[in-house]
């Protein structure tokens, strides 16, 4: 087949550039001709809340994509088509997950359906973390298109049911595959930790963007409950904050405990990836609110137990006591409790245990499952 991907991959960093150089690497391997339509740019500088929208260091590099969409400028909604269209597609796959990137999407979508092309929208949120206006007419319009919907999460499944109010003939039940890029083998635990000087520790590691959903603070205000029953324990928290970092740095104070608190506030390149998690015992997603999460599914590859709280999609990928902990709530004494529980358990047996889970959630099954649906 020719298959088409429109949304953001390398130079673009983050998890959906990620997910999207994933899929193509595996649409390759599996002999299908493939077109990576990218951003020429994602966000308008000033919308952007981070520090930098691209990374040089990067796994995908050597990807072919085309530069030529930008969201927030409808001349090179056309262009976009027209490449699209010369590349004679039998399926296009779109990588949705804001409503900022409706507009473009719509209008490729309409044109593509009047041309007969088979689409797929790979919904990775309907509901979304920030605020944004009229997100939910705006969604409710793109998802009733005409193309065929995959979503990597129960909860988000639920999500779009309802704005299709129950029309469920156009969804496909997906799942998040595994981030194996990440493992390059460069580093064993003890290797990371001497790199990272955290020999004899219990290393509790939070990874990915620091926003005020994901609950860091909650996670620092528990980490004297955490340390007054396991005493070697170390909070890594990696990642670049959007938002008032001193808010953090004054928690940390707060907490009597700052000399075992580290954080790194920088977006971490996905060659550095490895490095973090192989150091950790641990990784913790104390978050207030969830899709899914495919920070999961890279510390499933590494070998790593997660402790999650009790929101979204989260509690779908931990099976309790064997592949990780659930909180019983979003708070600082339930996190502790279920951070506590995690070292209770025997880690030759957890690790196991994510051997045999993650067995389903290759990118081999998920092209499948994308073919035999759609």
């Amino acid at each position: 087949m020719k298959i088409a991907i429109i949304g953001p991959v390398y130079p673009f960093r983050g998890g959906i550039s990620h997910f999207s150089g994933c899929l193509y690497r595996e649409l390759e391997r599996s002999n299908h001709q493939t077109l990576l339509v990218n951003f020429s740019s994602q966000y308008p500088p000033l919308l952007f809340p981070g520090k930098n929208q691209t990374e040089s260091d990067s796994y995908f590099h050597d990807l072919p994509s085309v530069r030529i969409l930008t969201p927030y400028n409808p001349l090179t909604f056309r262009k976009s088509l027209i490449k699209t269209l010369e590349f004679k597609p039998d399926l296009v796959i779109f990588q949705f997950f804001l409503p900022f990137f409706i507009p473009a999407f719509h209008y490729l979508l309409k044109k593509l359906k009047r041309r007969g092309v088979k689409t797929l929208i790979i919904a990775h949120n309907i509901k979304f973390h920030e605020r944004w206006y009229f997100a939910e007419p705006l969604t409710r319009m793109l998802l009733r298109k005409g193309a065929r919907i995959m979503t990597l999460s129960d909860t988000v499944y639920k999500d779009a049911l309802k704005l299709l109010r129950n029309n469920d003939d156009k969804l496909i039940r997906g799942f998040h595959p595994l981030y194996t890029f990440h493992d390059q083998k460069i580093y064993t635990r003890d290797t990371a930790r001497e790199r990272l000087g955290l020999e004899k520790k219990r290393v509790i590691l939070f990874f990915g963007y620091i926003k005020p959903y994901k609950g860091v603070d909650l996670l620092i205000r528990s980490f004297p409950l955490l340390k007054s029953k396991i005493k070697d324990a170390v909070l890594l928290i990696t990642g670049e904050i959007y938002g008032n970092k001193e808010k953090y740095l004054e928690l940390i104070r707060q907490s009597g405990y700052k000399n075992d608190i580290i954080l790194i506030d920088d977006y971490i390149s996905s060659a550095d990836v490895e490095l973090y998690f192989k150091a950790a015992d641990l990784l913790v997603l104390p978050y207030r609110n969830a899709t899914q999460s495919g920070v999961i599914q890279t510390a499933y590859v590494m070998g790593l137990g997660v402790v999650t709280t009790p929101v979204g999609g989260l509690p779908e990928l931990v099976i309790p006591g064997k592949t990780g902990i659930i909180a019983d709530s979003v708070s600082e004494d339930d996190l502790a409790e279920a951070m506590t529980s995690f070292f209770d358990l025997d880690e030759k047996i957890v690790r196991d245990n994510i051997s045999q889970f993650c067995k389903k959630y290759s990118w081999n099954n998920f092209v499948q499952l994308i073919l035999e649906e759609v």
